[in-house]
């Protein structure tokens, strides 16, 4: 079986800001750990996860940039379509209220 995997990536800085608004949404606390540490561990685990699915036979793999889907939507909307091959008006149609 063949898998396609939507890889999405965001700028550290970004991550974490998104991590610490969450925390705080949700009541947790914020991290003991510094910024520069979890970066670095994000960092990290994403470069693993990266080289692991480049050494995949079975997965193909989209990188979608953040900043792509939020200021270019509809053209990155277009390359998932096209990437997991269902034509977009499906798509579209299957999410239209």
């Amino acid at each position: 079986m063949n898998y396609k995997i939507i890889l999405m990536k965001r700028p550290m800085v970004e991550v974490l800001a998104s991590q610490h608004k969450m925390r705080q949404r949700l009541g947790t606390g914020s991290s003991t750990a510094s910024d520069e540490t979890l970066g670095e561990l994000f960092s990290r685990q994403l470069s693993q996860t990266e080289h692991w699915l480049q050494n995949q036979r079975n997965m193909v793999v989209l990188v979608v940039r953040y900043q792509d889907a939020v200021l270019k939507p509809e053209v990155t909307a277009i390359t998932v379509a096209r990437f997991i091959g269902i034509p977009l008006d499906t798509l579209y149609r299957n999410i239209a209220p």
